[in-house]
């Protein structure tokens, strides 16, 4: 152990002179509590367990067995474990967290009985050991004793430890029978308007509070009390209703009935002041899918990251965010039951510790008080627009605020993250200059700050601040506030993550440390495709805290307008932001973060270090910018996309959720927020954005709102969603040949471009949308190199189709029929049609772009230059009789004598274009240098003359890809390289066909032959069953297979 410990420091002692990446030192806590606290509990619980299989067994074979199948069965129960018996899971020492630097009070309860009870069973088996070794010893008794001590201190400590998951379970299923059987919680009895309170914060201890309300009532009453939700763990002393005390019933579920007395009236104004004080229940509120275990998606279940709290109130540190009820509410504080928002104006004076800073929406104002005896102090916060949650957070923290561009930033943080970000601090001058310049630039832009103040607020590491749950786009916090957990780049010694010998290139450079470590974090952000941009962020509209939405449709209205609203702000370089959803499931390889900045920054020494320094960071940031690898891990695409397609958005969530059908919500919602995005255009979106936040900001809408908002606009909107919520129909398309007409710019100019026109059909129920391209020659590049790669981004689908030129989005009625014109300077080999419609593989479609030369008698309409799409007469021609046709999605095809293709790792299926597929376009291949072939095997209705062909798809400038659509189709990035298949066919390849008597053996010349249906042969056959086998003619050669088609050309002998 000494030795591996030792020679991991000297590598990482080594990497500061010889530039490697191999290992990365241990940090002193990780040093200590692995050598002082892991290793001793692990080794002796190894030890005992050897040493009581040793005694019972009485053999060391049998022992050594014993010992292992214990190891892999506790690794594989551990790992099989379910996560709605997290509590239980937490309950097993060396798993669950372990304090934390900002809150030692983490080190609860539930850690000591725990690591207790693990002592004690380790204890208790090794005095188990002694006593049937020493069957007949005088000290039989006492082993006896102290063996039965250890066992029963055992038992407590399990016993205690399951008490506590099961109170915590029982609190959940209380919470979410009370969830699904409440009604009165659905409509609120009043709209508060005004929120002032005088609050007192002794941490740990208690909460006081006077809270005046200031509230319209929305109905007329039918009963005698109007009721309030507040936090259970309070006692409520006082309410007054319009300055009359009044008598009040607060129960255990956190409702305070105000008895009326006299009824109520529409419209009528009223206040009502509250007292009460005490310590609230943590466990109370927010109770949506992220607190049942059962219900969160897989990305959210590691609860180590994502945080396990909703509420702390300790002596070091205090959390309170709105919907804990910490203030009082109209409605009860969970999620999917609001069908409205609450705004209002609000003003808190807080007072509390004298060392503490706390943070609350609004302006920040310190009341002076001259006596110097006074342990607290008093701020007031005051908000000049409506809020729709205030969050209460305080602790032991140091205020630091720069104003920049008239905006005031505040971050509040611990001492002890303030000294690791010293590095940072070194160069804060610059990074303000940076920020502030984004400001002047996005400003111009039309694109300014909602807030004139922000605050960025440390909390623990064991804080839930990102609110996941099934509609993912909540975050417990406040309007212009930022929380940022201990846990993620807090917790760098950027002090330490610059090796010493850069000093002198520095020093060359006229570059202080920090200033290269500022200037390699905003590259990375800038090529950074996946996650979000440093600066753009912090210009999001913060569309949850703006607006509310109401009616049946209002929680998938809003997830599809919070991805919209994303797609606005980070288009072109990050696709879906942070903001949107945030998977956090597990440590994925480094190797697959961000290959485009990778193969930028590793060109020389200085980027290598640059990266090495990454590398230590990416295990913190892992959130960033792994969305596909990590989601793609925990869930089999294809089987997400099925789901989601059998069943309405209505249908999903009036169903019991669980995290498979929160991903298929999410799927859908993500697509149609994607189609109304690429359909409006960056521009039209805004618009759309703009009018919105001018007519209901700090209010509610409805669906029926946003669909005459749009009309009033001229905005498509309901025509591309369609009967989005309750149908599940889908659109069917049908596409025409492309003509293409060449044609000169003017008659002054030699330059030429090419106008491609084409029809497109929607035979389906379901509006269609769909991108179109044009494929052209790729420009002299040969294969994919990350050069390339880092020109790949979220809208340039020029690079995924390997051409030139990028058609209009279309969106189709069914029934409907529209004419598409592409304009392209590069003559076109193909029109991709792309659809955008959910659906299995993507759907996309190859049409042969067929070039006329000659256009003397071409109509001059078809010449005039057409870049968009119309109205078209156009319907396709009536199916012909293309014979029986053996696709590779058949279960009829099979490779390496009779084996599936998933069931071999040599072969890859790929969505390709040009494929050949009824329901979906794909194909088969394998570049293994090992023998390899392909079955397709066939029944042949009746004997006769069969003409054999072989479909080839069109490689010519074009890319597949291997089925990996969790997120809407077309999206690309540079870290999805690896996912490409971009080939082309040479050699030879030999046919076998078996068919009753006849066995045939033909040779076809693939990288001679035309692209599409290639003969292969024709021959007298019998009814019955044949078999064609396809394999390289050389071993070492790619195979492709994709169809075949027997044509029946003559019957009879």
């Amino acid at each position: 152990m000494a030795a591996f410990l030792g020679s991991i420091q000297l590598c990482a002692f080594l990497q500061h002179f010889i530039d490697f990446n191999i290992v990365e030192s241990f940090s002193t806590v990780s040093l200590l509590k692995f050598l002082l606290l892991t290793c001793p509990v692990t080794l002796s619980f190894v030890a005992v367990l050897s040493l009581l299989f040793n005694v019972l067994l009485r053999n060391n074979l049998l022992t050594m067995s014993a010992l292992l199948g214990t190891v892999i069965g506790g690794y594989f129960l551990i790992t099989q474990l379910s996560l709605s018996q997290h509590m239980l899971f937490e309950g097993l020492p060396l798993v669950g967290t372990f304090g934390s630097d900002l809150d030692p009070e983490q080190l609860g309860i539930l850690d000591i009985v725990r690591y207790s009870g693990y002592f004690a069973a380790v204890l208790f088996l090794f005095m188990l050991a002694v006593v049937f070794y020493r069957r007949r010893d005088v000290f039989k008794l006492r082993d006896s004793i102290v063996g039965s001590v250890c066992g029963l201190v055992f038992v407590v400590c399990l016993g205690t430890s399951s008490a506590i998951a099961m109170q915590h379970a029982s609190k959940v299923q209380l919470w979410t029978d009370f969830r699904g059987g409440s009604t009165e919680t659905r409509v609120p009895q009043i709209d508060i308007v005004e929120v002032s309170a005088q609050v007192n914060l002794n941490p740990k201890h208690r909460l006081t509070a006077t809270t005046e309300l200031s509230a319209i009532v929305l109905t007329d009453s039918v009963k005698d009390s109007l009721t309030l939700w507040l936090n259970p763990g309070f006692v409520v002393s006082e309410v007054r209703l319009d300055e009359v005390q009044v008598k009040s019933e607060f129960d255990a579920k956190g409702a305070l009935r105000v008895e009326l007395t006299q009824p109520l009236k529409v419209g009528q104004k009223l206040n009502l002041s509250i007292t009460y004080h005490g310590k609230p229940d943590l466990a109370y509120g927010y109770f949506d899918s992220s607190t049942d275990i059962r219900l969160i998606p897989y990305w959210d279940q590691l609860l180590s990251y994502m945080g396990s709290v909703h509420g702390i109130f300790s002596s070091n540190f205090v959390a309170l965010p709105q919907e804990i009820a910490w203030l009082p509410s109209a409605f009860l504080p969970l999620h999917e039951l609001r069908e409205r928002k609450d705004f209002f104006i609000s003003n808190i004076e807080l007072t509390l510790p004298k060392n503490w800073e706390p943070a609350l929406p609004g302006t920040k104002i310190l009341l002076e008080d001259d006596d110097p005896r006074r342990t607290s102090k008093t701020y007031e916060f005051t908000t000049d627009t409506p809020v729709s949650s205030v969050g209460l957070y305080a602790g032991p923290l140091r205020t630091l605020s720069r104003e920049i561009s008239g905006t005031n930033f505040e971050i509040l943080i611990s001492e002890h993250q303030l000294n690791r970000l010293g590095l940072i601090g070194e160069s804060i001058d610059e990074l303000a200059d940076a920020l502030a310049e984004q400001l002047e630039a996005n400003s111009t832009n039309g694109y300014e700050f909602p807030c004139s103040n922000y605050r960025f607020v440390s909390v623990p590491q064991h804080y839930r601040v990102y609110g996941g749950g099934t509609f993912l786009n909540l975050s417990i916090s406040n309007k212009c506030s930022y929380l940022l957990r201990e846990f993620d780049i807090l917790l760098v010694d950027w002090q330490k993550s610059i090796p010493e010998w850069m000093n002198a290139w520095f020093e060359r450079e006229d570059m202080t440390r920090g200033a290269y470590f500022v200037n390699i974090l905003r590259q990375y952000f800038r090529l950074n495709i996946q996650g979000f941009n440093f600066h753009l962020d912090l210009f999001n509209t913060y569309w949850d805290h703006e607006v509310g939405i109401v009616g049946p449709e209002a929680e998938a209205l809003s997830l599809v307008l919070s991805y919209l609203n994303d797609l606005f702000w980070y288009s072109s370089m990050d696709g879906f932001s942070a903001s949107g959803y945030f998977p956090k499931a597990m440590r994925p390889p480094q190797g697959q973060t961000n290959q485009g900045y990778w193969s930028w920054q590793g060109r020389n020494r200085v980027g290598r270090t640059g990266l090495r320094i990454f590398g230590r960071v990416k295990p913190l940031l892992r959130h960033v910018d792994l969305v596909e690898d990590i989601v793609g891990r925990r869930l089999t695409t294809e089987e997400v996309q099925h789901a989601a397609l059998e069943s309405s958005i209505q249908q999903t969530i009036s169903s019991d959720l669980d995290p498979f059908l929160a991903e298929t919500l999410r799927l859908r919602c993500a697509h149609l927020s994607y189609q109304l995005y690429l359909v409006l255009g960056r521009d039209d979106t805004k618009v759309l954005f703009d009018e919105l936040l001018a007519r209901y900001r700090h209010s509610n809408f409805n669906l029926e709102d946003l669909y005459a908002t749009s009309a009033d606009l001229g905005l498509p909107v309901k025509e591309v969603l369609g009967d989005w919520f309750s149908g599940n129909v889908q659109p069917q398309l049908e596409v025409s040949t492309a003509h293409t007409y060449k044609r000169q710019v003017s008659e002054d100019e030699l330059e030429e471009e090419y106008q491609i026109l084409f029809h497109v059909f929607n035979r389906g129920e379901g509006t269609g949308v769909f991108r179109t391209s044009v494929t052209t020659e790729f420009g002299g590049y040969g294969a994919l190199s990350a050069d390339i790669g880092l020109q790949a981004s979220f809208d340039a689908q020029n690079m995924r189709m390997g051409g030139f030129g990028q058609g209009p989005v279309v969106f189709i009625q069914p029934g409907e029929s529209v004419e598409v014109g592409i304009v392209t300077e590069r003559e076109p080999i193909r029109v991709i049609v792309d659809p955008l419609n959910l659906k299995i593989g993507g759907g996309r479609v190859a049409v042969p772009a067929k070039v006329v030369q000659d256009t003397r008698n071409i109509d001059a309409h078809l010449l005039e230059e057409f870049h968009g799409f119309r109205a078209s007469d156009w319907k396709p021609p009536p199916p012909t009789n293309i014979g029986i046709v053996v696709d590779d999605l058949d279960p009829s095809v099979s490779v390496e004598n009779g084996r599936r293709v998933e069931d071999v790792k040599t072969w890859r299926r790929v969505d390709y274009p040009s494929a050949w597929g009824s329901s979906r376009r794909t194909m088969v291949y394998s570049e293994t240098k090992n023998p390899k072939s392909i079955a397709f095997q066939t029944k042949l209705p009746n004997a006769g003359m069969w003409l054999l062909e072989f479909h080839l798809p069109d490689f010519r400038g074009q890319f597949g890809d291997y089925p990996r659509g969790l997120l809407p189709r077309g999206r690309i990035g540079s870290t999805n390289l690896n996912n490409f298949f971009w080939q082309s066919i040479a050699g030879e390849y030999q046919f076998t066909l078996e068919a009753g008597d006849v066995s045939k053996v033909i040779d076809v010349s693939v990288s001679e032959s035309d692209f599409g249906w290639i003969f292969v042969t024709e021959t007298q056959l019998d009814q019955g069953t044949a078999v064609v086998n396809v394999k390289p003619s050389n071993s070492d050669g790619k195979l492709f297979g994709d169809a075949i088609r027997w044509v029946q050309v003559d019957t009879g002998e």
